[in-house]
């Protein structure tokens, strides 16, 4: 999972409803984002907040509705920008990231949200 993913991936408020996920097998980031919009939650108000992490010059973030046998949905594409390299046989950019990058990712965000990790 990604760290968009991540970040958002527990629980999401707004306006007083709550979404938990039980995800047993896990959930990718982008599809955890699609979900979310497919659901209501503006893609405005999730950049928004997904600036508020000081991360937002590493991607850039875009949304389109796609069809797959019949079922319709959001699908969220996630561009990494940066370097590029091979990984898993595919090339592209991102961060390998552990627990303690995140952890600091989120202590040093200008979010009011409080996280706990």
């Amino acid at each position: 999972m990604n760290l968009l993913g991540f970040v958002l991936f527990f629980v999401y408020t707004v306006a007083m409803n709550v979404l938990y996920y039980d995800c047993f097998s896990g959930i990718s980031g982008d599809m955890n984002l699609g979900v979310m919009v497919d659901l209501g939650v503006p893609q405005d108000h999730l950049i928004k907040e997904l600036s508020e992490l000081n991360i937002n010059e590493e991607f850039n973030l875009t949304f389109e509705t796609t069809q797959k046998m019949g079922i319709t949905g959001i699908k969220a594409h996630v561009e990494l920008t940066g370097h590029h390299h091979d990984h898993h046989g595919k090339s592209g950019d991102h961060h390998h990231r552990c627990l303690d990058d995140i952890r600091h990712i989120l202590e040093s965000s200008i979010s009011s949200h409080k996280f706990c990790i």
